[in-house]
């Protein structure tokens, strides 16, 4: 049997023991008074009776549940974009705040949930606080570990209602708190730092008490699961097809008529004697129109326009027109770029500065903080930014930098080292045809002087983060070759003069003191050394033809 070790019991809440499932219990036969008591006495403070209505409606209403899975599915889709930190005045971060982004970077990719246990990963965890925008409050610990020698998250708790509280007593701060045993004890504490993501979400200046847009659907709820609850009883009663039995009124003729009618639905075929007359009679059309029906259309309708806002059918239905639906398919989007910039601020104010002081101590700057964007791509009217350009640059005349163009337009700005599309690969004259006898007489192997300063490119570009690394597939693979002392071709041979000729003055970059992509990628071709040794051989060929 698996049980707990002497470190998982020095956690906070995780991992709860099996007794938190065993001893909970679900809501039952809700009635709208208990709802209405419900939401009443959440200003004990205690979240857990409140939390297990919101289950149920989960639990029993389809369109919510559906609702809440397309915003969580849309929003863990995106990517959190962890940017470096840039002092004011600054154009570029300092080199501490790069170290500091990197080892961010890499501690959130450095998760390791167990599948068999109630543990997330880094989309688990946005999908976990994204319910506080259903529910109004939702908290995550933080187990921690060291993988290649950085402290990072291992995984992503889940914090259940039922250890969280506000406080009772009436001169304590108003704030959430903890309950280590279970909101049915009298201990609370406040949470420790670095242990745990809280995400709440804002309603004005409601209290979060009362910030749950969940509490706003209740009464839409009762609709939907008392309408159809009264939508099936009617269907049962009137919907399916009725049997009648027309006799000549003898008690006789009246007891074989009703037992035919109890014993056609197993038998499934009825035998009348004379008197007796048998029919089957449709049941009744036209559920559309019933008031059951439209309580269940109502309730799911407000559940869309508040979760996700106006939709296409919220309003006209499926002949709307075009125009609507993009205003519609716009404030959705909105409602989506909400969370996900609330989530991306839980992540920047909470997780990062966590992972921070856990790798480096207390005394970082804030300035040197990276900071988390979640963002919803938009499309692009390529046409009309064409044009605004023209404009600009053409038009009026004004002084725009290249970096603005490259903004505009979307498109990453090439780095230095990297060969440019349309850029002629070889500017010198092309040499004619080699034969294979020059080929014969020609050693092609690199030196060990090539093949150290490709093995110190592969190794700095290798030590670089990702943002910083240099080199096209093509140039890695040419490097790994020249490292191992492969056998080059005469064509390669063009290709590296070709290279030296063009790449001459990325050595006078701003980055070629760090070592930086121009460095990485004028190595990874061998360096001084393969300019040198490509000249001579090209030389060589020459002279041999």
């Amino acid at each position: 049997m698996l049980t707990m070790t002497a470190d998982e019991r020095k956690g906070i809440v995780a991992p709860l023991p099996a007794s938190y499932r065993t001893q909970d219990y679900d809501l039952a036969n809700v009635t709208p008074e208990q709802v209405r008591s419900i939401l009443r006495n959440v200003r004990t403070g205690k979240l857990e009776d409140q939390d297990r209505l919101f289950r149920m409606m989960v639990d029993s209403w389809s369109r919510l549940r559906k609702c809440i899975n397309e915003i969580a599915g849309n929003v863990t889709s995106l990517q959190i974009e962890v940017k470096p930190g840039i002092r004011e005045g600054a154009e570029e971060p300092t080199p501490q705040a790069l170290q500091i982004h990197e080892t961010v970077e890499r501690a959130l990719e450095s998760y390791a949930p167990r599948p068999s246990h109630w543990e997330l990963d880094t989309k688990g965890m946005m999908r976990a606080l994204i319910d506080a925008y259903a529910k109004g409050i939702s908290v995550v610990e933080i187990i921690w570990h060291t993988e290649n020698g950085i402290v990072s998250p291992r995984c992503y708790a889940p914090v259940p209602a039922k250890y969280l509280a506000y406080p009772s007593a009436s001169n304590e701060i108003d704030r959430l708190m903890m309950a280590p045993n279970g909101v049915n004890y009298d201990t609370l504490i406040d949470f420790p730092p670095d242990k745990f993501l809280i995400a709440i979400w804002q309603q004005g200046g409601c209290h979060p008490i009362h910030s749950a847009n969940l509490r706003a659907l209740t009464k839409f709820w009762l609709g939907a699961i008392y309408g159809l609850g009264w939508f099936m009883q009617y269907a049962q009663l009137y919907s399916i097809p009725w049997r009648h039995a027309e006799t000549d009124g003898s008690d006789e003729a009246m007891m074989k008529a009703q037992e035919m009618l109890e014993n056609i639905g197993t038998s499934g075929y009825a035998v009348t004697g004379p008197g007796v007359k048998f029919s089957i009679m449709d049941g009744i059309k036209g559920g559309e129109s019933l008031p059951q029906v439209a309580l269940m259309n109502e309730s799911d309708k407000a559940c869309d326009i508040l979760m996700l806002g106006q939709t296409l059918t919220t309003d006209v239905g499926s002949s709307g027109s075009r125009a609507l639906g993009d205003v519609h398919a716009t404030v959705r989007g909105d409602i989506l770029q909400a969370v996900a910039t609330w989530i991306g601020q839980v992540v920047t104010t909470q997780l990062i500065p966590s992972i921070v002081r856990m790798n480096y101590g207390a005394g970082i700057a804030s300035e040197d903080m990276p900071y988390a964007e979640i963002v919803i791509p938009k499309p692009k009217d390529e046409k009309a930014i064409a044009e605004r350009i023209k404009i600009v640059t053409k038009d009026i005349g004004l002084p725009v930098s290249n970096k603005w163009i490259y903004n505009e337009l979307g498109v990453e700005e090439p780095q230095e080292g990297e060969a440019l599309f349309g850029e002629v690969e070889d500017p010198l004259p092309l040499l004619p045809e080699i034969t294979e006898a020059a080929r014969a007489d020609i050693d092609f192997r690199p030196t060990e002087d090539m093949a150290k300063a490709a093995q110190d490119a592969l190794e700095i570009r290798r030590q670089k983060p990702a943002s910083e690394r240099g080199m096209t597939s093509v140039g890695i693979a040419r490097a790994r070759d020249i490292s191992n002392r492969s056998e080059l071709s005469a064509e390669t041979v063009k290709r590296m003069v070709s290279f030296f000729a063009r790449h001459e003055i990325d050595k006078k970059g701003e980055t070629w003191g760090d070592k930086g992509k121009g460095w990485q990628a004028w190595h990874g071709w061998g360096g001084d050394a393969g300019r040198e040794w490509a000249n001579a051989k090209l030389k060589q060929i020459e002279n041999d033809k």
